[in-house]
């Protein structure tokens, strides 16, 4: 986590928005194998609140299959359903 930590805040200097949504998908994906749960929502969402400055749609849409994953551990049916079926 510290790399990525490292990585979102020069990227977020330098207005990297492609290499920061990937570093915040990264640490949800990090912090879900660990089970940090709401930690890896929160980093799921920060890096969907970048999508507009994403032109690569195969990558957000991973992110959103990510969270949604997440959601059915946690048994948000409905945010689930959502977020799948925007990846």
């Amino acid at each position: 986590q510290y790399y990525a930590l490292k990585g979102l805040d020069i990227g977020q200097r330098n207005r990297l928005y492609h290499q920061v949504f990937q570093l915040w998908s990264t640490l949800g994906e990090i912090q879900v194998e660990t089970g940090d749960h709401e930690l890896a929502e929160g980093s799921f969402r920060t890096a969907l609140e970048l999508r507009d400055k994403i032109l690569n749609d195969q990558v957000t849409a991973s992110t959103f299959i990510e969270i949604g994953q997440l959601y059915l551990k946690q048994h948000k049916w409905d945010e689930a359903k959502k977020a799948i079926g925007l990846g």
